[in-house]
């Protein structure tokens, strides 16, 4: 298992308190440049207009190409649940996540 797929069950987790704050199921999964992703889903991005142009800025310098849209990858997601009590867990996750078996 090596890729985000519909179905699977994503748990959102804070590297701030080192706990898992709820779940959601995986709806979708698209890779989109940046403008396709707000012209899509306008009001239902999680993040504002400055994060997005922020994040479209990073990361542009001498070996990327300013004209090369980046891409984003982009979750829908549904039966999204809070937990009341954020659960702890037992290993380091990273901000890239990882994949389990449960």
């Amino acid at each position: 298992m090596n890729k985000l797929e519909p179905g699977m069950v994503l748990y959102l987790y804070s590297t701030e308190i080192k706990k898992i704050l709820g779940k959601a199921e995986i709806l979708s999964v698209e890779e989109l440049d940046i403008d396709k992703m707000v012209e899509k889903y306008q009001t239902r991005l999680f993040l504002n207009e400055f994060e997005i142009a922020e994040y479209k800025s990073f990361g542009q310098n001498k070996w990327r190409e300013k004209s090369r849209s980046k891409k984003v990858l982009v979750l829908v997601l549904k039966n999204i649940k809070k937990y009341n009590i954020p659960q702890n867990f037992s290993k380091r996750v990273n901000v890239s996540g990882f994949y389990m078996k449960i």
